[in-house]
């Protein structure tokens, strides 16, 4: 999150890996990185959304309150 993005988990397939209710909750993140391609880390480093950082900023700049 901290070197991707901190919407890293927007990305489908990082979402599908870390969502997926076969594998443990301990081991999810593992997986995670097994799993999920070098091209969907990439998409989700282009897709960054830096005020994801700040929610409340993210809720205002959608104009929602």
């Amino acid at each position: 999150m901290f070197e991707i993005a901190p919407n890293f988990d927007d990305q489908p397939q990082i979402r599908a890996a870390l969502t997926d209710s076969r594998i443990p909750l301990e081991q999810c993140f593992d997986k995670m990185l097994e799993q999920v391609p070098g091209w969907a880390w990439e998409n989700a480093e282009r897709r960054k959304v830096s005020l994801a950082w700040f929610p409340d900023l993210l809720a205002d700049d959608r104009g929602q309150p």
